[in-house]
Order: C-alpha cells, then sequence, then structure tokens
C-alpha cells in the first residue's frame, strides 16, 4: 500500500495504459466513461471559428463539420493502427483486407479505400458508402454488357468534359474494344472542347 492508501497491484512498466492506476480494475478501460471529442480545426487566420477548434466545443457548435456517425458507439472493438497493421499482409491493392473479408464484412474504412480506389467519394456514413459502392458495382456490370453502339450513344448524351472524362474512363475498365467507339470519344472531346 503507498503512503497515500492507493494499493498497487502491478509494476508501473507491467501497465497497459501508463495513465491509468497500476492496479487491475484501474487498467480496465471498459469501466471508463466515453469521451467523444471533436476533431482538430484547421486554424485559418481570417476564419475566427476556425481559430476556436478546440477539444472544449461540443460537436454542435465545432466549425468542421463532422459525419452523421462521427463519434456513435460500434459494434466492433476500436482497433488501433498497430492492429490494422498486423492483420495486413501487404498483398493487393483496394480496401484493406479486401482479399480477405466478403463484401458484407466490409467496415467503413473497406468501402472508403474501395471508392477512392475508383475514384468515387468517400464521404457518409456506412449506409451511403454501401449505396454508392453498389451503385458502381451495377454501372460497371452494365458496362461490361455495352456494344459499341450504347457506348456511342452514351458519349452523344455527354454534356461536360467530366463527364465523358469518367465516361472514358468506366470504358477503360470494361475491357472493350471499339475503334469506333474510341474515334467518338476524339470528336466529342473535340466538341466540348470548341464548345467552351
Amino acid at each position: 500500500m503507498g503512503k497515500d492508501g492507493n494499493v498497487q497491484e502491478m509494476s508501473v512498466h507491467d501497465k497497459d495504459n501508463a495513465a491509468l492506476p497500476p492496479t487491475v480494475e484501474g487498467q480496465d478501460m471498459s469501466t471508463l466513461n466515453r469521451v467523444v471529442v471533436p476533431v482538430p480545426a484547421y486554424t485559418d487566420p481570417n476564419n475566427p471559428d476556425a481559430a476556436a477548434g478546440s477539444v472544449n466545443l461540443d460537436l454542435d457548435s465545432h466549425p468542421v463539420e463532422h459525419d452523421e456517425d462521427y463519434g456513435s458507439p460500434h459494434d466492433s472493438q476500436v482497433e488501433s493502427p498497430m492492429d490494422v497493421g498486423a492483420q495486413d499482409d501487404g498483398g493487393g491493392s483496394g480496401a484493406a483486407g479486401e482479399d480477405d473479408k466478403d463484401e458484407s464484412e466490409w467496415t467503413n474504412n473497406d468501402y472508403k479505400a474501395a471508392l477512392a480506389d475508383v475514384g468515387l467519394p468517400v464521404s457518409g456514413n456506412k449506409d451511403d458508402l454501401t449505396a454508392r459502392w453498389e451503385e458502381y458495382k451495377a454501372q460497371e456490370a452494365e458496362y461490361a454488357e455495352y456494344q459499341a453502339d450504347d457506348w456511342k450513344t452514351d458519349i452523344e448524351d455527354v454534356e461536360t468534359a467530366d463527364d465523358l472524362a469518367s465516361l472514358r474512363a468506366a470504358y477503360d475498365r470494361s475491357g472493350a474494344d471499339y475503334s469506333t467507339v474510341v474515334t467518338a470519344f476524339d470528336e466529342r472531346q473535340a466538341e466540348l472542347s470548341d464548345g467552351s
């Protein structure tokens, strides 16, 4: 027993968490209250609200917008970067661990990694990410069945250079190889360039 009446059951060197007391009960983090703090804000010298971005602000008044599910309890245990790194076999690209997991087991991070790989937005909660990924896969399956005329019809309907670039990327991913479609892409690109 220490001089202030605290019981020390373990050496300070054996503690899992240095900030907690050196007792078995004290090291049990599951008994601690959950504290959710906002992410730190970028301190913009021209925005006094951003300069106030600190852990003292609540989520509703914080100048940085948080996802709807930010700070909500998760069913799975929170993992540290060390845990995630230990599970990563280093093989393949795409969502973390997507080679080992079925899509039904994907987490938000898996969806975000997969969406980022194909150039789609990664914002939103898990329902948004899942819907965006399912829509992407359905579109890719449709493109796999496209014939040259289908591609040319879509090319004619495109109104912006960005949409044309997205369509061309989808064409490249589909593995299709129609010289008439490539010509149609080039002609539409020239039309959009002349029109701007």
